[in-house]
């Protein structure tokens, strides 16, 4: 390998790994300024809420729902408020001047942990919502979020793409 084939390849790994630093920072202070009720909140991954209001939910059914939502929200909003914290940990981590890889590697932990934290009980309220839903909304409900996961693979796979396109330019 010649010397400037070596330093394409130093460039382009760097380039890679501060894009996906950047948009792992990006992802992250996205998902944690997110309500922990809100539309594609942390707490309703995918926007459950979004997609409740587009199931012809009956008076009564909103009003359990939003009585389930209430009661979860003592438990979730400190949830929610570590997941972020530990985001911003982990970002200060990646992003500091000298590499510390224990130190990114202790936030990255910690930041799983309030990820698992925070899925728990997000599965906990999902499972009583969808307890107060008809078959048919269940359903219904069940499609929309195989289309978000779908769009979120192809987004994924996009990005796979665009960076085997690019990783030539170096």
């Amino acid at each position: 390998m010649t010397a400037r084939m070596k330093r394409n390849m130093t460039f382009a790994s760097l380039t890679l790994a501060g894009l996906l630093a950047a948009g792992a920072a990006i992802a992250g202070t996205r998902h944690a300024d997110q309500t922990a009720l809100g539309p594609g909140g942390p707490a309703m991954e995918g926007g459950m809420l979004h997609a409740l209001a587009s199931l012809d939910l009956t008076d009564d059914q909103k009003g359990r729902i939003k009585a389930i939502l209430e009661t979860s929200r003592p438990t979730i909003e400190p949830l929610v408020d570590a997941l972020a914290q530990s985001k911003r940990a982990l970002s200060d981590a990646v992003h500091a001047p000298a590499f510390d890889e224990q130190a990114i590697r202790a936030a990255a932990s910690a930041t799983a942990k309030s990820e698992g934290d925070l899925a728990v009980e997000r599965a906990r309220v999902g499972t009583k919502v969808r307890a107060l839903l008809t078959p048919e909304q269940r359903d219904r409900l069940d499609a929309r979020r195989q289309e978000f996961q779908q769009r979120m693979e192809d987004h994924m796979n996009g990005a796979r793409s665009r960076w085997r396109d690019h990783s030539s330019d170096f």
